[in-house]
């Protein structure tokens, strides 16, 4: 972990991407980074098979704790009408940091991670949610 002094919050954040992420493959599982990829689909009903692919990743750098979401990048209108609080928090094109363990903003990642999630099963990318 690039900075240990992160690591609490990393691992509220972690937590928070697991829980809804929980059926994804986690092919980085390191303490300070973890990635996330879309299961392999394989042909069914006339769909063509999809490989695995990148969804998300939550990772500690050495001033922040960044919360990567790959098709935010791709459908950035995926994250209207959040809250200003979470919007805030958004560096480049996909990525949003957080530095404080007492951050008002991290209460709506939940919402931000569901956001994504929700575009990938519109996009037949995932299938609907399943319980833990």
């Amino acid at each position: 972990m690039r900075n240990p002094q992160l690591a609490v919050l990393w691992a509220r954040l972690a937590e928070m991407m697991d829980e809804i992420c929980h059926d994804m493959v986690k092919v980085k599982d390191e303490v300070g980074y973890w990635r996330f990829e879309i299961p392999r689909r394989p042909a069914i009903d006339g769909l063509p098979t999809r490989p695995q692919s990148p969804f998300g990743a939550v990772a500690a750098q050495s001033k922040h704790v960044g919360i990567y979401l790959l098709h935010v990048h791709h459908a950035p209108h995926i994250i209207d009408g959040l809250p200003a609080e979470i919007i805030a928090r958004k560096k480049g094109r996909s990525m949003f940091a957080f530095s404080d363990e007492e951050d008002p903003a991290i209460e709506h990642v939940p919402l931000l991670i569901l956001a994504a999630y929700d575009y990938c099963v519109a996009q037949g990318f995932l299938s609907a949610p399943t319980d833990a």
